[in-house]
């Protein structure tokens, strides 16, 4: 049996991502890319043409980063950079957190 260790570094980088890198590849994989594996294919989260989109938007100076699988989204590059020109960037935080009082809500209108 071959057991293969990697030498992984984590660190923030200068606009605030969590960053992991193999010190022996210089691979270099963001904690939102690994959040985003959660529900989406590889091919989907590492293609060239795709980024990952926070649907919660949080200061770059935060820090707290809400890097989970219900807070990122894959989309397209021209899409990401419309999301962010037009302002619609991101959600109230409530509707991708806060489920269960939306829940709550609907049960008592019935």
């Amino acid at each position: 049996m071959v057991f293969f260790v990697a030498m992984i570094q984590k660190f923030t980088d200068q606009r605030g991502y969590t960053t992991y890198v193999d010190q022996e590849t210089k691979t270099l994989i963001r904690e939102h890319q690994l959040a985003a594996l959660v529900d989406n294919d590889s091919h989907e989260v590492f293609a060239e043409e795709t980024d990952i989109h926070h649907l919660i938007a949080t200061p770059r100076n935060s820090k707290i980063k809400l890097d989970l699988p219900s807070t990122v989204c894959v989309v397209n590059k021209s899409k990401h950079r419309r999301l962010h020109a037009t302002g619609y960037a991101s959600v109230p935080i409530e509707s991708v957190l806060d489920t269960e009082s939306e829940n709550q809500k609907e049960s008592a209108e019935s």
